[in-house]
């Protein structure tokens, strides 16, 4: 087997359509179907079916873009410490992080690194936790941050707590009390993230604890979109606290809600042992030292 029927493997699996592969791998169709027929013999099984207009992995298919795409995290990992050790100052970072990170905190973060490495490319992602879990954990991401706790093989340093809030346009009633109790949303309209974020998992667990099932939900895939459509006034939200910074030229208040929330635990996080490149170190040396002395909030 080839790190080239690897990598055409994963391709197809991701863009489920030879003729979409071909194109992003930039190689003939035919080529591209030849090569998984010499994998497919290879290991004596079907990895696609081919039979329906769409492409679908097999059983088989799972199991090995399972393990190409960990046999391609690794390969890049010998690579970037190759490098590393031969004095090459070039590498890739990909980051997989919240909303919330992302917009806060991470653009000096990044800033801070291309001062010291600036031929190394970054690209960032913003993920859903559950994402961000999956995908370091298959080796597609060098480090995510996200809300705590991990399970094996995922290791987690925490950076910081962060709190839910309720939030309201300045001309809204709600505006003038000092704190908001649960009960008072139920009749509210709610803009929420869409589900499949722990933030609306969250906001769900603890609306339902306290008995309150809302009756009208916005649900949008931005904090954005969300903190445009409260100022409006046509609905309130509950976002994380830090979010107050992410649109402060909008009108809005934010308040506590009384009894709180529970607090989640911010943390950056690594995949497996043993992928960890020279960059991935440097990137993560420098976000434990901008939370440990002190990150502006």
């Amino acid at each position: 087997m080839q790190m080239r029927q690897f990598r055409y493997l994963v391709g197809i699996a991701d863009e489920l359509s030879f003729t979409r592969a071909a194109r992003a791998l930039n190689v003939s169709q035919p080529a591209l179907s030849q090569t998984i027929k010499d994998l497919e013999d290879d290991l004596g099984v079907r990895l696609f079916d081919r039979s329906a207009r769409i492409v679908r992995l097999t059983e088989a298919g799972v199991i090995a873009v399972d393990h190409a795409r960990r046999a391609l995290a690794v390969t890049h990992a010998l690579r970037e410490t190759i490098d590393a050790y031969r004095g090459l100052k070039r590498g890739r970072l990909r980051l997989g992080v919240t909303q919330t990170f992302n917009a806060l905190y991470l653009p000096a973060i990044v800033s801070q690194f291309i001062r010291c490495h600036d031929a190394v490319d970054i690209e960032v992602l913003e993920l859903a936790n559950a994402e961000i879990f999956d995908r370091l954990a298959s080796g597609e991401l060098s480090l995510g941050v996200g809300i705590g706790p991990v399970a094996p093989p995922l290791a987690a340093y925490k950076l910081y707590t962060d709190s839910l809030a309720f939030v309201c346009a300045r001309s809204h009633a709600f505006a003038a009390l000092p704190t908001i109790k649960p009960r008072a949303l139920a009749d509210q309209r709610l803009a929420l993230l869409s589900h499949g974020y722990t933030t609306r998992a969250s906001i769900d667990a603890f609306l339902q604890h306290h008995g309150v099932s809302p009756k009208r939900v916005l649900e949008f895939n931005t904090f954005s979109a969300i903190m445009s459509a409260v100022s409006d006034g046509a609905c309130v939200s509950i976002v994380p606290a830090d979010a107050s910074s992410v649109s402060p030229k909008l009108d809005l208040y934010f308040g506590r809600i009384q009894p709180a929330p529970p607090q989640r635990t911010v943390c950056l996080l690594k995949g497996p042992a043993g992928l960890t490149t020279p960059a991935a170190q440097k990137f993560e040396d420098i976000v434990r030292a901008y939370f440990r002395t002190g990150a502006p909030r």
